[in-house]
């Protein structure tokens, strides 16, 4: 046995000497596609599909300068599979040094009674999860091994938690965060760290649903909320509720609703050069290929091919894409004001409601005053769709770290181990390393 790890530590040496004298690296944060002006902001998501190519598309973004992403782990992604993929994605992205925080795993009402049922959560089906954590067999294939990985050594020695990554943003001047999933992580920083949660004055959010019918599927007696509202509906009230933010903007139901995706966009995607254009199309073109109601259903058409109103409530949206592109540039969407309120019961829940999002009425008290966006129109949203791939073909990644498929076609080919005298040996220690806990993984 140990001869044969051994050999198979060798092998990955040469392996990882293959890679670099091609020009791959590992671990790089050669990220270079934001302006000095940037606007720095703090993406907190759930790692789900969406997320994740809203978050690729902010890192190409020459006008946002991402400082930390926090993964939110009672939504759609169980905690370990959001922070593997997030850490993945931020490789390939060319941002391994980003902080990564990782949020409560229950929502606040559960918390308060640990060790809770999940009683939000279960609105998410076991077969959307899996399809998340595994972002449909694509991050473990066209992502980027990362040197980075959840660990829980003991209480000192272990992966930062969500308020502590979000306390050393915010406190080095950071005031803007984009929220993609559900609220429970920003409010864990909102009473750990009050004071420097104060600090934050912008948010804005993939969140709600005003005058449409919400999308929660898999909850029959709730047609009002969305989910990120459903998932953990006190923490959003409470946040929401804050004195101290500035502005909050929402990106809703409302406007989500009129951004399907479409066939041309999908052929725009498969002419994709760069590797995370690559990277979303493929993910993209999985969740098509296994949609629910097929792939017409997936662009909101019938099995004839034409648009009904039930096709396209069952269609496939950009809800997270559309919400961090609004943040980029808020003329993609229609813009509207009002006081809101999030219903959320303090105690016992009543999944009926709770989540819903509602503009007050004149004669109402409480809620906050917001900007939510009320609807795209066609030209606009053509305007985004063409944007988005723009974005992500953007040549601004240095040093680019290969995907794993790229690494194991690496092991596929002969290599010359005569190459291994030009490396130093530290490095090829190093990588070697990292690529051999791949390997294993790979044989178990």
């Amino acid at each position: 046995m140990v001869t044969m790890n051994i050999a198979l530590l060798l092998l990955t040496a040469l392996v990882a000497t293959s890679a670099l004298d091609a020009g791959l690296t590992l671990g790089a944060s050669g990220n270079k596609c934001s302006s000095d002006m940037a606007r720095k902001v703090i993406i907190d998501m759930d790692s789900n599909i969406d997320d994740v190519v809203a978050v690729a598309m902010a890192f190409k973004s020459a006008n946002l300068k991402v400082v930390a992403v926090i993964v939110t782990a009672t939504a759609f992604t169980s905690a370990g599979a959001g922070v593997s993929t997030t850490y993945k994605l931020l490789e390939l992205l060319g941002a391994n040094n980003i902080d990564v925080g990782l949020g409560p795993l229950y929502s606040v009402l559960e918390s308060k009674s640990f060790p809770g049922g999940c009683m939000y959560q279960q609105a998410a089906p076991l077969q959307s999860r899996l399809d998340a954590d595994t972002l449909n067999g694509v991050a473990d294939s066209m992502l980027a091994l990362s040197p980075r990985t959840y660990f829980h050594i003991n209480d000192t020695a272990k992966m930062p938690s969500a308020e502590d990554v979000y306390k050393k943003a915010v406190d080095a001047g950071v005031d803007t965060v984009i929220t993609l999933g559900s609220l429970t992580s920003l409010h864990k920083f909102k009473t750990e760290y009050p004071s420097s949660f104060a600090k934050m004055k912008h948010i804005i959010a993939m969140f709600g649903a005003f005058d449409v019918h919400g999308n929660l599927f898999s909850v029959p007696a709730n047609k009002v909320s969305e989910f990120n509202a459903y998932l953990d509906p006190q923490a959003a009230r409470e946040v929401f509720g804050s004195a101290s933010w500035e502005t909050v903007k929402l990106v809703p139901l409302d406007a989500t609703n009129e951004v399907p995706m479409t066939p041309s966009y999908m052929s725009m995607l498969e002419n994709s050069t760069t590797p995370e254009g690559k990277f979303v199309h493929e993910l993209t073109k999985r969740v098509r290929d296994t949609w629910h109601t097929g792939a017409n259903g997936f662009y909101g058409l019938d099995k004839t091919g034409v648009s009904t109103p039930q096709a396209l409530a069952d269609a496939y949206f950009f809800w997270d894409p559309l919400a961090m592109l609004a943040v980029i540039d808020p003329t993609y969407v229609t813009w509207k004001t009002g006081i809101f309120e999030v219903v959320a019961n303090a105690t016992t829940p009543n999944f009926s409601v709770d989540g819903q999002t509602r503009i007050l009425l004149p004669n109402e008290t409480g809620g906050r005053m917001i900007s939510w966006a009320s609807g795209v129109t066609a030209a606009n949203g053509d305007r985004f769709r063409k944007d988005a791939t723009t974005l992500l073909e953007r040549a601004c990644i240095t040093d680019q770290p290969p995907t794993m498929d790229a690494i194991l076609e690496l092991r596929r080919k002969p290599v010359d181990t005569s190459m291994a005298a030009n490396v130093q040996p530290s490095v090829v220690l190093a990588t070697a390393a990292v690529f051999a806990s791949m390997m294993y993984g790979r044989q178990a």
